[in-house]
């Protein structure tokens, strides 16, 4: 609409052009009644034709114009003039994020300045019952102070229910818009902490995690593919940022900080850990290892293992059933009850494996069955009798089980197999008693350990004695979705899941 410029709309002078959308341009203007200058947005004519878009818009604008805060940008005037919609703001002509990113990663310190700054804008709306859902770097004013102006709430709220995903930033850019924005999911303040955690991503690595030709592509990407690792974009982020980056952009929103005001928390905090005071850079203590490029080969394994669990329970039920004939008979004659069996803990089948009396030999050798079986029981070859994962405990980043070995004889870990919710950011290291057993990182579920076990450390549990296998996650660890695997030396495989 640049023939807008020298004409006059209600009590404001058009001076100059200074931005175009998809949906709306920018104005620079002259307020005639106070001499200020002030920003005008006008809507695109298109959407002038919409009764309900117009409604809502004099609505929303209303409730924003209310939304009084100093890191928001403030709705001065709005209305309609000559068939068009207007806001009116304060002009800022510093610039916007977008123009100081250009330059590539900011420093540390001075995100932090600018999150908190957005964080706190956030906060304000979300008190308000308001969601801007178009948390992006060309949102983001500067005075002439450098402080940071979120901007665009009355745009986001317009639009949202009438426009196509493809065809406007106003209800989610494409390169910042949270995967329940694109699911078609419940729209609430989560969503603006992804987007604010995707420009905290941008600043950090110089890049954003998601991109591609088209929008659509970015979007799918978005509601689809794992989150790139921000450290193998800039090795330089210190791992408890990355933590931090992690959480925030999970695709579960129930997985991510409770509110922008803890993420915000958790990110300052972050910061006092790992900034040197003098330099305002990261500790090399605070950095871990480069990370390299993984390939992440088909998992066969649990396949295999289904196929021997589903074969070892058809050969016990077998041996069950033909167990239970004489049991019942001598029961009912002799006794005129079922003996009680002894229970113990089996993970590699089901609950019925326990059992400690029952026989493994072929069905037909049981016939030859009598209850003196109870009195001198023959000892039981399952490698996971007396053998359990317990006392599953969730305290802060470490979760742990107690690897109890009831029998006589000792155990050795020879892999381990975990999954843990995606909330948990990564897993850190793991520890076996007092021994550190591996540190090496890992950012994929579920996580698979063979070998590359620190060295010169016990892996073994003595007869009748127990161990803690203690995990520690980059962030405080979820109490829900853990699936874990240890394989023994002696063939035992101890399963446990929530």
């Amino acid at each position: 609409m640049p023939e807008l410029v020298g004409e006059t709309l209600g009590n404001y002078s058009i001076l100059d052009e200074i931005g175009r959308g998809g949906m709306a341009d920018v104005f620079k203007a002259l307020d005639i009644k106070s001499g200020q200058t002030v920003a005008v947005k006008i809507l695109s004519p298109q959407l002038n034709l919409d009764e309900k878009i117009k409604a809502r818009f004099t609505r929303e604008a209303r409730v924003l114009s209310e939304l009084q805060h100093p890191n928001i940008v403030p709705i001065l005037d709005f209305g309609e003039e000559n068939g068009l919609i207007f806001i009116v703001m304060p002009f800022m002509e510093v610039g916007t994020l977008h123009d100081r990113m250009l330059g590539g990663r900011l420093r540390l310190r001075d995100c932090a300045i600018i999150i908190d700054q957005v964080a706190a804008a956030l906060r304000h709306a979300h008190e308000a019952g308001v969601v801007h859902r178009d948390v992006k770097p060309s949102n983001i004013l500067f005075d002439s102070d450098g402080n940071a102006w979120l901007s665009d709430f009355g745009f986001a709220h317009v639009t949202d229910a009438s426009l196509s995903l493809t065809g406007s930033a106003l209800i989610g850019t494409p390169a910042y818009i949270s995967p329940e924005q694109i699911n078609g999911n419940k729209i609430t303040h989560l969503s603006d902490q992804y987007s604010l955690a995707i420009l905290l991503y941008q600043m950090c690595t110089g890049s954003l995690p998601f991109n591609a030709d088209t929008p659509l592509a970015i979007i799918i990407k978005h509601a689809t593919e794992p989150l790139p690792r921000p450290r193998m974009v800039n090795p330089r982020i210190p791992d408890i940022i990355e933590a931090v980056l992690i959480k925030a952009l999970s695709k579960d929103p129930d997985q991510r900080y409770s509110s922008v005001v803890e993420f915000n928390d958790a990110f300052q905090n972050a910061l006092q850990q790992v900034l040197d005071p003098v330099t305002g850079s990261p500790l090399p203590s605070t950095v871990g290892r480069t990370p390299e490029p993984i390939t992440i080969e088909p998992d066969t394994s649990q396949e295999e293992a289904t196929e021997e669990e589903e074969k070892a329970k058809w050969k016990y039920a077998w041996a069950l059933l033909l167990l239970l004939i004489p049991i019942v008979s001598w029961s009912i004659s002799a006794l005129g009850l079922i003996p009680v069996l002894p229970v113990g803990q089996n993970a590699t089948a089901s609950p019925t494996i326990d059992l400690t009396a029952m026989p493994t030999e072929d069905p037909s050798e049981t016939s030859t069955w009598t209850p003196a079986v109870f009195l001198s029981p023959t000892p039981n070859p399952d490698p996971c009798f007396n053998r359990a994962l317990t006392n599953f405990d969730v305290q802060g980043k470490r979760v742990g089980w107690s690897l109890s070995n009831g029998s006589s004889t000792s155990v050795a870990i020879t892999a381990i197999h975990i999954n843990w919710p995606s909330g948990n950011a990564f897993l850190d290291r793991i520890e076996m008693g007092d021994d550190l057993i591996w540190d090496l990182q890992s950012y994929y579920r579920p996580t698979n350990i063979e070998n590359d076990w620190k060295s010169g450390v016990s892996m073994s549990v003595d007869g009748t004695d127990s161990k803690m296998l203690m995990f520690h996650f980059g962030v405080d660890a979820g109490s829900a979705g853990y699936n874990l695997q240890v394989v023994l030396d002696n063939g035992c495989t101890l399963l446990w899941e929530n």
